[in-house]
């Protein structure tokens, strides 16, 4: 048996949906690292592509965050509550 690395191993784009989410991190060089490595996935530049860039998702945890401080909020204020 060949121990060449990736011979016998998962494909790394398994199906269509896996082209379109490396379209997602093409354009980064340090995702692409993480990808090209003998033993990459898929999953692990998904992941530093959301690191490097949070400007795509930090907005969104803020907003739930702030939602969060409003439910909380609104529980603490109510009869009976031991925040009351």
């Amino acid at each position: 048996m060949d121990d060449t690395p990736g011979e016998d191993s998962v494909p790394k784009l398994p199906d269509a949906r896996s082209i379109r989410d490396l379209s997602e991190v093409l354009g980064d060089e340090n995702a692409m690292k993480v990808f090209r490595a003998p033993d990459g996935t898929l999953e692990a530049p998904r992941v530093r592509y959301e690191v490097d860039h949070p400007a795509d998702w930090y907005p969104q945890l803020l907003a739930a965050a702030a939602s969060g401080e409003v439910l909380d909020a609104r529980h603490a204020s109510e009869p009976g509550s031991n925040n009351a």
